[in-house]
């Protein structure tokens, strides 16, 4: 689960291996002959970042666990045996995905007040989004990603604000891995599909802990 938390318009990035249920709910990736698990995939990890941009703060989707006796064999982010015996499951490319993600996002917490980029895209199309979101130590974390449907595809020219000594890009399909490693860059060109892509670079100033010491007693 991914929870992010709007503060001076630039989120706090906190990921915990966990779903937590939310006000709101639709049947996007219902089982179908029409979708395959690579879009089912990529279509979820969306509804993640679509959902945080909105500012929720926590997301659930349906289900964990393929449940085949029950007629719910598509539903789930891990294909698991016809027991249910999840040490045996074996993650499907939705689970795989949604795991990449956090992965990339990881933090190990959210107490600290984030500080505003003046990141963009020009002409940024209807079929595009993206996300600027910021960890404790520093790095920022700006989600772009598309909703072209298959097939189709755009170019878009994501500016970072200022020339950036190192940036990572990772593709959300690929892995947790860069794809591509970007030296002394104040822009990076996209194509943009149907999935996610994140750029990962370092701040150049160091957020502030919202912590509160606590004083001993005398």
């Amino acid at each position: 689960m991914v929870f992010l938390i709007v503060v001076e318009g630039v989120p706090r990035c906190t990921c915990f291996h966990r779903l937590q249920h939310a006000e709101g709910s639709d049947e996007t990736g219902w089982p179908s002959t029409n979708i395959t698990q690579n879009q089912q995939g990529k279509l979820l990890v969306n509804v993640f970042l679509s959902a945080a941009k909105k500012n929720w703060s926590h997301t659930f989707i349906f289900l964990m666990f393929d449940e085949p006796s029950a007629g719910n064999s598509g539903y789930g982010l891990f294909a698991a045996e016809p027991s249910l015996n999840t040490t045996t499951a074996t993650p499907k490319l939705s689970g795989t995905y949604i795991h990449n993600m956090t992965t990339i996002l990881h933090d190990t917490t959210s107490a600290f007040t984030p500080i505003a980029l003046n990141c963009s895209i020009p002409g940024e199309p209807a079929t595009v989004h993206d996300l600027l979101m910021q960890k404790s130590n520093g790095t920022y974390e700006l989600a772009v990603w598309g909703d072209q449907v298959i097939g189709k595809s755009g170019t878009v020219t994501v500016n970072l604000g200022s020339t950036i000594p190192t940036v990572n890009l990772y593709d959300v399909t690929s892995g947790t891995t860069p794809i591509q490693v970007l030296h002394n860059v104040s822009s990076i060109p996209l194509t943009m599909t149907d999935h996610a892509f994140f750029i990962e670079f370092a701040g150049s100033e160091q957020p502030t802990s919202t912590l509160t010491a606590i004083a001993k007693p005398p």
